[in-house]
């Protein structure tokens, strides 16, 4: 069984998931609006930040349904 104990691995999660979901399906604009979060917060993204705690449930839940097989 494979366990994210890691805060930077729950990071990494939470970062690819909604780099998937959300910002590779050509909402440049999404990126364009949150450039200049992203550039002041840069090192936050890989430090499981609020934001990323917050959403880190709703990721393994989705991430549960799309991979019954996968324990995480």
């Amino acid at each position: 069984m494979f366990m994210l104990s890691s805060n930077r691995l729950k990071a990494g999660v939470v970062n690819r998931y909604l780099w998937e979901n959300v910002l590779c399906r050509k909402n440049y604009s999404i990126l364009i609006n949150i450039a200049e979060f992203v550039k002041k917060n840069i090192f936050s993204m890989h430090n499981y930040n609020l934001l990323q705690r917050i959403i880190y449930p709703l990721v393994l839940f989705n991430l549960k349904k799309k991979y019954p097989k996968l324990k995480l």
